[in-house]
């Protein structure tokens, strides 16, 4: 299979099972069907576990995705409705939308948590590593199961990095990924969230030549115009819904879509949250909108959709819901936040004490 079909038709399987794209599953699905695809539940077996990983491979040599059998047994379990998707009035319910999908405190405490402990095995090996925050979380506009996205500057390869983390006793999965952006993927065994670390010379050096200039997803955190994370969020659960989201497989990456909804609010004012988000949905169901670059400072943004109309499209359509509720999978989005907080809720009670984060794996003899 080739590595572009792979990466779409996984994401698209792993969307199936799982309910959304877990980053490290995604990169090592990817690179086992570009290989063989009979070897997708080998390779994801210590990651999502042995039944979620054979179901991904199933999902992966049947070219299913989130849109094929809706009655799948994934959609068997009954979720409650949450409040926004009944109300009527549109700045209530964006206003209600966005704290329900955002991280709530304790999800928040863990993902801050493990920036700590990436960060304390990182400086475990480099006491002079600089270590920041950065993707959504770092922009405040993340969602509930955002992973976390971590630059470092450090004396070390990025190859020692990949090392100690996936020696930390609280890590899983954790690999170098050698992409244009080398990464290192990988898990967390405590709270279940997915973690990327980069070099900060890699990041500024992508930036540079993608964009024109250092820019990153902090650079939305500041002088930005009002509304804008949660419009940025409601944004991205219409892509992901829509199965859009994502630059690798050729749809609208967070970057971009954070550089397009910034833009579109600062050329026109909101003064509610519903406005806001209204207008970003019509500016970006408009296919005119991914043709211009999107100038910030010095930097410059381009798209490069592959199918920008099918893009304009997913937003318009939301754009013209009459509700909410109307304009989201409300069940599916109901069942993928419960099981993601009970499943952190879960590992957060297993989870081994404090004292052993810096505790590493005995070495395979």
């Amino acid at each position: 299979m080739a590595q572009d079909d792979a990466e779409t038709i996984t994401e698209r399987a792993l969307t199936r099972v799982l309910g959304y794209v877990d980053p490290v599953a995604h990169a090592l699905a990817t690179k086992a069907a570009a290989r063989d695809e009979t070897t997708i539940a080998a390779a994801l077996k210590n990651v999502l576990g042995p039944e979620a990983a054979r179901a991904v491979q199933e999902a992966v040599q049947n070219r299913q995705g989130p849109s094929d059998d809706e009655d799948s047994s994934s959609d068997d379990e009954q979720v409650d409705a949450p409040a926004w998707a009944s109300q009527r009035d549109l700045d209530e319910a964006v206003a209600a939308f966005d704290a329900w999908v955002q991280p709530d405190a304790d999800e928040q405490r863990r993902a801050d948590d493990l920036f700590a402990r990436i960060t304390q095995t990182i400086q475990e090996v480099d006491p002079f590593a600089r270590v920041e925050l950065r993707g959504s979380r770092a922009s405040g506009c993340a969602l509930f199961d955002a992973d976390v996205d971590v630059v470092v500057e450090v004396m070390l390869t990025l190859e020692a990095v990949a090392e100690a983390l996936s020696e930390a006793e609280w890590s899983r999965g954790a690999e170098l990924i050698r992409a244009r952006v080398p990464i290192v993927t990988g898990k967390d065994a405590i709270t279940n969230l997915a973690f990327d670390v980069a070099t900060t010379q890699d990041a500024a050096r992508q930036a540079a030549h993608a964009y024109g200039g250092d820019l990153n997803d902090a650079s939305f955190s500041q002088d930005r115009p009002p509304h804008f994370a949660s419009t940025v969020r409601l944004c991205k659960v219409v892509l992901r819904q829509t199965g859009l989201g994502g630059a690798y497989g050729g749809g609208l990456g967070s970057f971009a879509l954070c550089a397009l909804v910034f833009d579109i609010l600062r050329r026109a004012s909101h003064g509610t949250p519903g406005g806001a988000a209204l207008g970003a949905l019509r500016g970006l169901g408009s296919v005119h909108t991914y043709a211009r670059p999107i100038h910030l400072g010095d930097a410059v943004v381009n798209t490069n959709l592959d199918d920008p109309a099918a893009v304009a499209a997913a937003f318009m359509r939301a754009a013209d819901a009459p509700t909410l509720g109307a304009m989201l999978d409300v069940p599916g989005l109901a069942r993928t936040r419960r099981r993601f907080r009970r499943r952190g809720d879960d590992r957060a009670t297993a989870a081994p004490c404090p004292e052993s984060r810096g505790v590493k794996r005995p070495r395979a003899s």
